[in-house]
């Protein structure tokens, strides 16, 4: 089982049922996650996605993701003049 800690910035906080920062996923199936998976479970639109981060290093969505990883999910940012 893997129990993976995932960060969500900005908006994206909104998107999951429970509107956190700090978002818990489990997989009972495996010790591996894959990060589209995660994604798909917080309920975020992929357009919504900026830039994933695992342990500080930028990562597409087919990535795997273990136990004990630091993930933080960035938003599209816009505005300005």
């Amino acid at each position: 089982m893997a129990r993976i800690e995932v960060k969500l910035l900005g908006n994206l906080k909104y998107y999951p049922e429970e509107k956190n920062k700090m978002q818990i996923i489990e997989s009972e199936e495996s010790d591996e996650i894959i990060l589209n998976e995660v994604i798909e479970e917080l309920n975020i639109p992929e357009d919504e996605i900026n830039l994933i981060l695992v342990n500080g290093r930028e990562k597409s969505p087919n990535s795997k993701v273990e136990e004990g990883d630091s993930i933080k999910i960035l938003p599209v940012v816009s505005g300005g003049i």
